[in-house]
């Protein structure tokens, strides 16, 4: 701008003092620099936006080209062949543990797990982002020292002093090359691009696998319980702020750059909701001061109140969830025992846990022993079974529980016992009912019939139509008003608990 009275305009020689007028919309200045000593060039661009006729916005943007050769060229080129390696590796278990998924689905008739579905295809896409990024990105800095030295030596060689070129032609050769050399800029921008978003997609997998823990799980948790919620407390944040952008720009749009138009607007609106900040010399308009007092009583006091109580609603439930998880101890002490179930799962040549624990949960039983591990066909001997067992059973949360009597067996003995005194015959024990059933069941099986539950129905069903019963009425037991009873639960004073009619005894049950 100093060297010379002329610059050039949509391609026209304009004098510099007419260069800028009341019809530009924007201006941008290009400065290219070049530094030897370390192969770097500089690319500075000013650009300026007009807004109306007294509002400016200018923005500096520095863009930065360096070369590579010699040792620094093998060693960048080492770094991104190590990289290259585990992107492979990641894409390769992302793929294998889908198939595995699908084996597990189509054999074993296992549900797909989306949770760990959605992990394994962000790993195939950022092993996909990350090679794209680093073949371009080898490919520009293998070439970055031919392809800067073609540029700058064509700049360097323009014959600014050759007076048989005319200025305007010296001009578009100039901008000619610095096109160039911006677009060589803008190609590897478009790579960073790209990097940029294999990092967002990394940040949401180490997000993600979080989860894998209750305890490191808390940001996740509360966040997927509170997604609902957050989605409309959104939705009415930018409704309201919508509404106060437009009341901004149609009151202050004409005085204050901050309310020049809505996108503006908006952006104040932002700063003021984040930053807890008012417009500067907001108190010097009475319609400001409401504007703003209005503002940030709606949106600081009560929609980001209720966001916070939300987010703590959600957090409480995830943090009651951990305290009743009974399985999980502790990050490190489960972390060390995975490391250690998987070496003794080599070891011992185990089948696969998640084989196992669809075989176990076939079983009717509420304990797993040795008996029921061999009958998986997939533990190869009993060695293997046992010493699954003892590694396991070492866990709490996996001892053996013990077994109580079922809730219905007081009703079945009461019911067993008032049968009993009507056919004037002493009530069965429970041993004796055991035994008889398990011969019944013999005699079923034989007689194709899978359990006694049917029989004994029919039986009950048989003896309440016979007393004029529809329904069996709610079970209420009888005990507080028992004599003296002997072994058999036959109690000495019939009377207080049948009454006189032992028929309605039966039916108070």
């Amino acid at each position: 701008f100093t060297r010379h009275s002329f610059l050039t305009r949509e391609g026209v020689e304009r004098d510099t003092s007419s260069i800028i007028d009341s019809n530009t919309l924007s201006a941008r200045a290009v400065f290219v620099f070049y530094t030897p000593g370390s192969g770097t060039t500089t690319v500075l661009q000013v650009r300026a936006n007009f807004i109306g006729e007294k509002v400016m916005h200018a923005n500096i943007k520095v863009d930065h080209f360096s070369i590579l050769e010699g040792e620094d060229l093998i060693t960048y080129a080492a770094v991104q062949l190590i990289t290259l390696i585990y992107v492979a590796v990641l894409f390769i278990n992302g793929v294998k543990e889908l198939l595995k998924m699908r084996r597990n689905y189509v054999y074993l008739g296992m549900d797909y797990r989306l949770d760990y579905m959605c992990m394994m295809l962000t790993d195939i896409a950022v092993a996909v982002f990350l090679s794209v990024f680093q073949i371009n990105r080898l490919r520009y800095k293998i070439d970055s020292a031919s392809n800067t030295a073609e540029t700058v030596g064509t700049i360097t060689s323009i014959p600014w002093a050759d007076s048989s070129l005319s200025p305007g032609e010296k001009t578009v050769t100039f901008l000619d090359i610095v096109q160039d050399l911006l677009q060589l800029m803008s190609d590897a921008e478009s790579s960073n691009q790209i990097l940029t978003y294999t990092l967002v997609f990394l940040i949401g997998r180490i997000l993600v696998a979080t989860s894998c823990h209750p305890r490191l799980a808390l940001l996740t948790g509360t966040i997927a319980r509170s997604l609902d919620d957050l989605w409309h407390t959104a939705m009415l944040v930018v409704t309201t702020m919508c509404f106060f952008a437009s009341i901004g720009v149609w009151l202050f749009g004409e005085e204050r750059d901050e309310f020049a138009n809505f996108e503006t607007a908006m952006q104040t609106l932002f700063e003021m909701m984040i930053m807890n900040e008012l417009p500067v010399n907001w108190g010097s308009s009475t319609n400001l001061v409401l504007y703003s007092v209005t503002y940030s009583l709606v949106i600081g006091m009560i929609v980001l109140n209720f966001l916070l109580a939300i987010v703590v609603d959600s957090y409480m439930k995830v943090r009651d969830f951990n305290i009743d998880f009974e399985t999980e101890l502790e990050f490190v002490t489960d972390f060390f025992c995975c490391v250690v179930g998987r070496i003794l799962s080599y070891y011992h040549k185990w089948p696969s846990k998640v084989v196992v624990a669809a075989e176990i949960e076939k079983c009717i039983k509420k304990n797993i022993g040795l008996d029921e591990l061999r009958s998986i066909q997939k533990f190869g001997s009993i060695s293997q079974a046992t010493s699954f067992l003892r590694h396991y059973s070492r866990f709490s949360a996996l001892q053996p529980k013990p077994i109580e009597a079922p809730e219905y067996l007081p009703m079945a003995d009461e019911v067993e016992r008032r049968v009993a005194m009507m056919l004037g015959t002493a009530p069965s024990t429970r041993s004796a009912r055991r035994a008889y059933n398990a011969t019944t069941s013999e005699v079923n099986k034989v007689n194709g019939i899978d359990s006694t539950l049917k029989k004994h129905t029919e039986m009950l069903e048989m003896i309440a139509e016979r007393l004029g019963m529809v329904d069996f009425p709610e079970y209420k037991p009888l005990n507080s008003n028992r004599g003296n009873c002997d072994e058999l639960g036959v109690c000495g004073n019939h009377e207080n608990i049948l009454g006189s009619n032992p028929h309605e005894g039966l039916a108070s049950l």
